[in-house]
Protein backbone atom coordinates (compact mmCIF):
# COMPACT_ATOMS: atom_id res chain seq x y z
CA UNK A 1 0.00 0.00 0.00
CA UNK A 2 2.80 2.45 0.94
CA UNK A 3 5.25 1.00 -1.76
CA UNK A 4 6.69 4.41 -3.01
CA UNK A 5 6.80 7.60 -0.35
CA UNK A 6 7.11 10.86 -2.31
CA UNK A 7 8.71 13.36 0.20
CA UNK A 8 8.39 17.14 -1.22
CA UNK A 9 11.24 19.72 0.23
CA UNK A 10 11.90 23.19 0.23
CA UNK A 11 14.68 23.47 2.25
CA UNK A 12 12.97 25.05 5.36
CA UNK A 13 13.37 23.42 8.86
CA UNK A 14 9.49 23.35 8.99
CA UNK A 15 9.04 20.79 5.50
CA UNK A 16 12.22 18.87 7.36
CA UNK A 17 10.12 18.17 10.24
CA UNK A 18 8.98 15.22 7.88
CA UNK A 19 11.79 13.38 7.86
CA UNK A 20 11.32 11.42 11.24
CA UNK A 21 7.46 10.36 10.32
CA UNK A 22 8.49 9.37 6.51
CA UNK A 23 11.67 7.49 7.56
CA UNK A 24 9.21 5.57 10.07
CA UNK A 25 6.71 4.97 7.55
CA UNK A 26 9.71 3.23 5.13
CA UNK A 27 11.21 1.43 7.90
CA UNK A 28 7.46 -0.32 8.58
CA UNK A 29 6.43 -1.03 4.95
CA UNK A 30 9.39 -1.49 3.30
CA UNK A 31 9.03 1.60 1.39
CA UNK A 32 10.95 3.12 -1.65
CA UNK A 33 11.63 7.08 -0.89
CA UNK A 34 11.91 9.71 -3.22
CA UNK A 35 13.65 13.24 -1.69
CA UNK A 36 12.16 15.46 -4.00
CA UNK A 37 13.15 19.18 -4.34
CA UNK A 38 11.75 21.65 -6.74
CA UNK A 39 13.92 24.77 -8.21
CA UNK A 40 11.11 27.63 -9.38
CA UNK A 41 11.99 29.14 -12.81
CA UNK A 42 13.79 32.13 -11.32
CA UNK A 43 15.91 30.04 -9.30
CA UNK A 44 16.81 27.97 -12.51
CA UNK A 45 20.73 29.33 -11.71
CA UNK A 46 20.85 28.16 -8.42
CA UNK A 47 20.16 24.50 -9.36
CA UNK A 48 23.65 23.20 -8.89
CA UNK A 49 22.74 24.68 -5.22
CA UNK A 50 19.28 23.15 -4.91
CA UNK A 51 20.76 19.52 -5.79
CA UNK A 52 23.31 19.69 -3.37
CA UNK A 53 20.85 20.84 -0.58
CA UNK A 54 18.68 17.97 -1.61
CA UNK A 55 21.56 15.02 -1.48
CA UNK A 56 21.94 17.06 1.87
CA UNK A 57 18.95 16.56 3.58
CA UNK A 58 18.55 13.01 1.70
CA UNK A 59 21.53 12.04 3.80
CA UNK A 60 19.61 13.35 7.12
CA UNK A 61 16.35 10.87 5.66
CA UNK A 62 18.84 8.19 6.03
CA UNK A 63 20.04 8.93 9.67
CA UNK A 64 16.51 8.29 10.37
CA UNK A 65 16.20 5.22 9.02
CA UNK A 66 19.40 3.91 11.02
CA UNK A 67 21.03 0.60 10.14
CA UNK A 68 17.55 -0.54 8.11
CA UNK A 69 19.07 -1.02 4.75
CA UNK A 70 16.02 -2.27 2.98
CA UNK A 71 14.54 1.28 2.32
CA UNK A 72 15.73 2.43 -1.14
CA UNK A 73 16.36 6.13 -0.92
CA UNK A 74 16.03 8.46 -4.44
CA UNK A 75 17.13 12.61 -4.88
CA UNK A 76 14.89 14.10 -7.81
CA UNK A 77 15.62 17.53 -8.22
CA UNK A 78 12.77 19.31 -10.67
CA UNK A 79 12.31 22.64 -12.33
CA UNK A 80 9.12 24.55 -12.51
CA UNK A 81 6.00 25.21 -9.74
CA UNK A 82 6.03 23.14 -7.15
CA UNK A 83 2.69 21.75 -6.36
CA UNK A 84 2.44 21.09 -10.28
CA UNK A 85 5.41 19.21 -10.38
CA UNK A 86 5.16 17.17 -7.43
CA UNK A 87 1.90 16.37 -8.67
CA UNK A 88 3.30 15.60 -12.21
CA UNK A 89 6.35 13.62 -10.91
CA UNK A 90 3.66 11.54 -8.50
CA UNK A 91 1.18 10.44 -11.45
CA UNK A 92 4.55 9.34 -13.79
CA UNK A 93 6.30 7.66 -11.16
CA UNK A 94 3.92 5.24 -9.40
CA UNK A 95 3.68 7.15 -5.92
CA UNK A 96 1.47 5.86 -3.48
CA UNK A 97 1.83 7.97 -1.02
CA UNK A 98 2.88 12.09 -0.96
CA UNK A 99 4.20 12.84 2.77
CA UNK A 100 4.20 16.76 3.22
CA UNK A 101 4.79 19.14 6.07
CA UNK A 102 1.84 21.24 6.44
CA UNK A 103 3.88 24.68 6.14
CA UNK A 104 7.72 25.41 4.47
CA UNK A 105 9.09 28.32 3.65
CA UNK A 106 6.32 30.67 3.94
CA UNK A 107 6.63 29.99 8.03
CA UNK A 108 3.88 29.14 9.99
CA UNK A 109 0.50 30.88 9.48
CA UNK A 110 -2.47 31.11 11.98
CA UNK A 111 -5.30 29.57 9.91
CA UNK A 112 -3.68 29.02 6.52
CA UNK A 113 -2.20 25.85 5.15
CA UNK A 114 0.97 26.56 3.54
CA UNK A 115 0.56 27.40 -0.41
CA UNK A 116 2.15 24.45 -1.88
CA UNK A 117 0.58 21.93 0.27
CA UNK A 118 -2.73 23.84 -0.31
CA UNK A 119 -1.91 23.51 -4.26
CA UNK A 120 -1.41 19.87 -3.70
CA UNK A 121 -4.38 18.81 -1.53
CA UNK A 122 -6.82 20.72 -3.98
CA UNK A 123 -5.49 18.56 -6.59
CA UNK A 124 -5.73 15.34 -4.73
CA UNK A 125 -4.95 12.27 -5.93
CA UNK A 126 -2.94 10.51 -3.68
CA UNK A 127 -2.97 9.56 -0.35
CA UNK A 128 -1.70 12.62 1.61
CA UNK A 129 0.58 12.83 4.71
CA UNK A 130 -0.12 16.37 6.26
CA UNK A 131 2.83 16.44 8.74
CA UNK A 132 1.72 19.57 11.08
CA UNK A 133 5.02 21.74 11.54
CA UNK A 134 5.73 23.52 14.50
CA UNK A 135 7.69 25.65 16.20
CA UNK A 136 9.01 23.21 18.61
CA UNK A 137 8.88 19.47 16.95
CA UNK A 138 7.04 17.28 19.58
CA UNK A 139 8.71 13.54 18.22
CA UNK A 140 11.72 12.86 16.82
CA UNK A 141 11.62 9.59 16.57
CA UNK A 142 8.87 9.94 13.95
CA UNK A 143 6.38 6.80 15.54
CA UNK A 144 4.87 8.71 17.89
CA UNK A 145 2.93 9.94 14.97
CA UNK A 146 0.84 7.21 14.35
CA UNK A 147 0.34 5.67 18.23
CA UNK A 148 -3.56 6.74 18.27
CA UNK A 149 -5.42 7.82 15.28
CA UNK A 150 -8.48 9.50 15.54
CA UNK A 151 -11.14 8.02 12.41
CA UNK A 152 -13.70 10.05 11.16
CA UNK A 153 -16.44 8.40 9.50
CA UNK A 154 -19.70 9.49 8.49
CA UNK A 155 -21.35 6.18 7.04
CA UNK A 156 -21.02 6.65 3.14
CA UNK A 157 -18.93 3.83 1.50
CA UNK A 158 -16.43 6.75 -0.14
CA UNK A 159 -15.75 7.66 3.91
CA UNK A 160 -14.76 4.25 4.80
CA UNK A 161 -11.99 4.30 1.55
CA UNK A 162 -9.86 5.42 4.71
CA UNK A 163 -10.44 1.94 6.21
CA UNK A 164 -7.85 -0.35 4.83
CA UNK A 165 -4.99 1.92 5.38
CA UNK A 166 -5.53 2.46 9.39
CA UNK A 167 -6.19 -1.39 9.58
CA UNK A 168 -2.12 -1.96 7.79
CA UNK A 169 -0.77 1.27 9.75
CA UNK A 170 -2.24 -0.50 13.44
CA UNK A 171 -0.63 -3.52 11.72
CA UNK A 172 2.60 -2.50 11.19
CA UNK A 173 2.77 0.06 13.79
CA UNK A 174 0.64 -0.75 16.46
CA UNK A 175 -1.45 2.02 16.54
CA UNK A 176 -4.88 2.75 18.88
CA UNK A 177 -7.55 3.89 16.80
CA UNK A 178 -10.54 6.07 18.10
CA UNK A 179 -13.39 5.21 15.73
CA UNK A 180 -15.86 9.27 15.22
CA UNK A 181 -18.87 10.15 13.65
CA UNK A 182 -20.70 13.95 15.06
CA UNK A 183 -24.40 13.94 14.46
CA UNK A 184 -25.64 17.29 13.80
CA UNK A 185 -29.01 19.02 15.74
CA UNK A 186 -30.17 20.22 12.16
CA UNK A 187 -28.96 20.63 8.49
CA UNK A 188 -28.93 23.39 6.23
CA UNK A 189 -32.03 23.51 3.30
CA UNK A 190 -32.74 25.26 0.22
CA UNK A 191 -35.46 27.96 0.74
CA UNK A 192 -36.43 31.00 -1.04
CA UNK A 193 -34.32 33.08 1.02
CA UNK A 194 -31.35 31.11 0.37
CA UNK A 195 -30.08 28.73 3.00
CA UNK A 196 -31.62 27.83 6.22
CA UNK A 197 -30.82 26.08 9.23
CA UNK A 198 -33.31 23.46 10.23
CA UNK A 199 -33.41 21.88 13.88
CA UNK A 200 -33.76 18.43 14.37
CA UNK A 201 -36.74 17.08 16.77
CA UNK A 202 -35.28 15.59 19.97
CA UNK A 203 -36.23 12.21 19.14
CA UNK A 204 -34.15 12.25 15.95
CA UNK A 205 -30.95 13.06 17.43
CA UNK A 206 -31.37 10.39 19.66
CA UNK A 207 -32.00 8.15 16.96
CA UNK A 208 -28.97 9.24 14.82
CA UNK A 209 -26.69 8.63 17.94
CA UNK A 210 -28.04 5.41 18.39
CA UNK A 211 -27.19 4.62 14.72
CA UNK A 212 -23.87 6.32 14.81
CA UNK A 213 -22.87 3.94 17.68
CA UNK A 214 -24.43 1.05 16.29
CA UNK A 215 -22.65 2.06 13.02
CA UNK A 216 -19.38 2.30 14.38
CA UNK A 217 -19.56 -0.39 16.24
CA UNK A 218 -19.92 -2.52 13.60
CA UNK A 219 -16.47 -0.99 11.96
CA UNK A 220 -14.86 -1.85 14.95
CA UNK A 221 -15.87 -5.53 14.98
CA UNK A 222 -14.87 -5.21 10.82
CA UNK A 223 -11.81 -4.22 11.83
CA UNK A 224 -10.58 -5.59 14.70
CA UNK A 225 -8.88 -8.31 13.38
CA UNK A 226 -5.66 -6.44 13.12
CA UNK A 227 -5.76 -6.42 17.02
CA UNK A 228 -5.08 -2.61 17.74
CA UNK A 229 -7.27 -1.54 21.02
CA UNK A 230 -10.47 0.59 19.09
CA UNK A 231 -12.94 2.43 21.38
CA UNK A 232 -15.93 4.35 19.52
CA UNK A 233 -16.73 8.23 19.67
CA UNK A 234 -20.03 9.85 19.11
CA UNK A 235 -20.33 13.49 19.69
CA UNK A 236 -22.99 16.21 19.07
CA UNK A 237 -22.13 19.03 17.09
CA UNK A 238 -20.40 19.75 13.68
CA UNK A 239 -18.30 17.44 12.13
CA UNK A 240 -15.66 19.46 11.79
CA UNK A 241 -15.35 21.11 15.15
CA UNK A 242 -16.17 18.18 16.96
CA UNK A 243 -13.22 15.97 15.19
CA UNK A 244 -10.64 18.85 15.69
CA UNK A 245 -11.74 18.64 19.48
CA UNK A 246 -11.78 14.86 20.08
CA UNK A 247 -8.27 14.68 18.65
CA UNK A 248 -7.38 17.33 20.98
CA UNK A 249 -9.17 15.67 24.13
CA UNK A 250 -8.44 12.02 23.18
CA UNK A 251 -4.53 13.03 22.69
CA UNK A 252 -4.52 11.43 19.06
CA UNK A 253 -1.74 13.32 17.20
CA UNK A 254 -3.17 12.06 13.41
CA UNK A 255 -6.50 12.27 12.05
CA UNK A 256 -6.79 9.62 9.02
CA UNK A 257 -9.79 10.63 6.95
CA UNK A 258 -11.37 10.07 3.43
CA UNK A 259 -11.96 13.30 1.63
CA UNK A 260 -15.24 13.84 -0.21
CA UNK A 261 -17.66 11.93 1.39
CA UNK A 262 -20.55 13.16 0.42
CA UNK A 263 -21.47 15.29 -2.87
CA UNK A 264 -19.48 17.52 -4.70
CA UNK A 265 -22.59 20.22 -4.50
CA UNK A 266 -22.58 19.84 -0.95
CA UNK A 267 -19.02 20.41 -0.23
CA UNK A 268 -19.30 23.70 -2.72
CA UNK A 269 -22.07 25.38 -0.88
CA UNK A 270 -21.09 23.94 2.56
CA UNK A 271 -17.51 23.69 2.15
CA UNK A 272 -15.54 20.37 3.37
CA UNK A 273 -15.31 19.00 6.75
CA UNK A 274 -12.31 17.73 5.85
CA UNK A 275 -10.53 20.98 4.51
CA UNK A 276 -12.01 22.78 7.71
CA UNK A 277 -9.68 20.09 9.68
CA UNK A 278 -6.89 20.58 7.89
CA UNK A 279 -7.40 24.59 8.51
CA UNK A 280 -8.07 24.55 12.01
CA UNK A 281 -6.22 21.52 13.56
CA UNK A 282 -2.95 20.93 15.73
CA UNK A 283 -2.88 17.80 14.38
CA UNK A 284 -1.31 15.95 11.66
CA UNK A 285 -3.52 14.51 8.59
CA UNK A 286 -3.83 11.63 6.62
CA UNK A 287 -6.10 12.07 3.48
CA UNK A 288 -7.04 9.66 1.04
CA UNK A 289 -9.31 10.44 -1.87
CA UNK A 290 -12.67 8.63 -2.03
CA UNK A 291 -11.26 7.77 -5.74
CA UNK A 292 -8.88 4.93 -4.40
CA UNK A 293 -9.93 1.50 -3.75
CA UNK A 294 -8.61 -0.89 -0.90
CA UNK A 295 -5.73 -1.81 -2.72
CA UNK A 296 -4.45 1.90 -2.29
CA UNK A 297 -4.40 2.30 -6.25
CA UNK A 298 -6.53 4.89 -8.02
CA UNK A 299 -9.83 3.53 -9.00
CA UNK A 300 -11.09 6.02 -11.43
CA UNK A 301 -9.81 9.54 -12.87
CA UNK A 302 -10.02 12.54 -10.24
CA UNK A 303 -12.81 14.30 -12.05
CA UNK A 304 -12.71 17.34 -9.95
CA UNK A 305 -10.17 20.30 -11.43
CA UNK A 306 -10.25 24.30 -10.84
CA UNK A 307 -11.63 24.18 -14.73
CA UNK A 308 -14.68 22.53 -13.52
CA UNK A 309 -15.00 24.40 -10.45
CA UNK A 310 -14.74 27.44 -12.58
CA UNK A 311 -17.60 26.07 -14.70
CA UNK A 312 -19.80 25.02 -12.33
CA UNK A 313 -19.45 28.32 -10.71
CA UNK A 314 -20.56 30.20 -14.22
CA UNK A 315 -23.40 27.67 -14.35
CA UNK A 316 -24.81 29.21 -11.04
CA UNK A 317 -24.22 32.74 -11.42
CA UNK A 318 -25.86 32.26 -15.13
CA UNK A 319 -28.83 30.29 -13.52
CA UNK A 320 -29.28 33.08 -10.65
CA UNK A 321 -28.92 36.03 -12.98
CA UNK A 322 -31.45 34.10 -15.33
CA UNK A 323 -33.78 32.90 -13.29
CA UNK A 324 -33.81 34.39 -9.55
CA UNK A 325 -33.09 37.84 -9.57
CA UNK A 326 -35.93 38.71 -12.07
CA UNK A 327 -38.55 36.46 -10.36
CA UNK A 328 -37.01 38.22 -6.79
CA UNK A 329 -37.73 41.31 -9.01
CA UNK A 330 -34.05 42.20 -7.99
CA UNK A 331 -32.46 45.11 -10.69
Amino acid sequence: MFRKILVPLDGSPLAEQVLPHAAALARAFGSGVVIVGVCEPEESEQRNACEAGIYSLSDRFKGFLGTDASVAVEEVVLLGRPAQEIMSYAESSGVTLIVMASHGRSGLAPWSLGSTVDRVIRRLKYPVLVVRAKETPEDAGGSGLFRRILTPLDGSARGEVILPYVQVLTNKLRSEVVLFQAVAHGKHMHSVGGLDYVRFEDHEVDAMRERAREYLAGVRDRISETGARIRVEVRDGSPATEIINCADDADCPLVAMSTHGHSFLERWVYGSNTYKVLQASSKSVLLVPSSHGDDGETSCKSWYTPLGAAIVEQKFRWAFDEFYKPWAGWD
